[in-house]
């Protein structure tokens, strides 16, 4: 027994999401059971903690739905285990899966950076800064206006071209979170090639 394309409100391992509620999917595989004599969703803190679970041979695969009241930037586990019915020792398996919240609803500190007015251009915005010892993660959250792609340390942030992608300004912002996996003591730069 296998279980496989475990995902977070259709999504593996989502990165920055701000999610209403949580719903965990996921595909049992390579088994010689016809159905599930037991199914275990858990929802774990970052210590590993028990926060919700759902228990029981009627739960469904292709969607729990879990209660959960999720805090902003925060890293949570999911860990979900099956039993089959086939045979006197039944098939067991169990995975196991990650996601991150962003920011939520937590208010903005940062001002909008752009080129100056009436310029045509395709500026690359560019900022050094130092960071003190003891770092232990990092998060770089995003938006624009027009088109941009985020570069840590001269490393680019994510395999993506063009982000945010097709949005209507009018009526939201969409918001990127990248890790910051190429952040390191001392100095650093942050810098955007942008497309306005």
């Amino acid at each position: 027994m296998k279980i496989e394309a475990l995902k977070i409100n259709g999504i593996p391992e989502p990165l920055g999401v701000a999610l209403p509620f949580v719903e965990v999917s996921f595909k049992v595989r390579d088994t010689e059971s016809k159905k599930a004599r037991n199914i275990k969703v858990r929802l774990l803190d970052e210590q590993g903690r028990t926060l919700t679970e759902r228990e029981g041979a009627e739960l469904d695969p292709s969607g729990v739905e879990l209660d959960a009241a999720l805090r902003p930037r925060s890293v949570y586990r999911l860990h979900v285990s099956v039993e089959g019915d086939e045979g006197d020792c039944a098939e067991a398996e169990s995975a196991e899966s990650a996601f991150e919240t962003g920011k939520m609803d937590e208010p903005w500190t940062a001002d909008w950076i752009a080129a100056p007015k009436g310029e045509d251009c395709h500026p690359l915005l560019r900022r050094r800064f130092t960071v003190r010892p003891g770092l232990v993660r990092a998060r770089l959250y995003a938006t624009g206006l027009g088109l941009f792609e985020a570069y840590l340390n001269g490393e680019k942030l994510s395999e993506e071209y063009l982000l945010p992608g097709v949005t209507n300004y009018e009526t939201r912002l969409q918001v990127i979170t990248f890790r910051a996996d190429a952040l390191r003591e001392g100095e650093n730069e942050l810098s955007f090639a942008a497309w306005l």
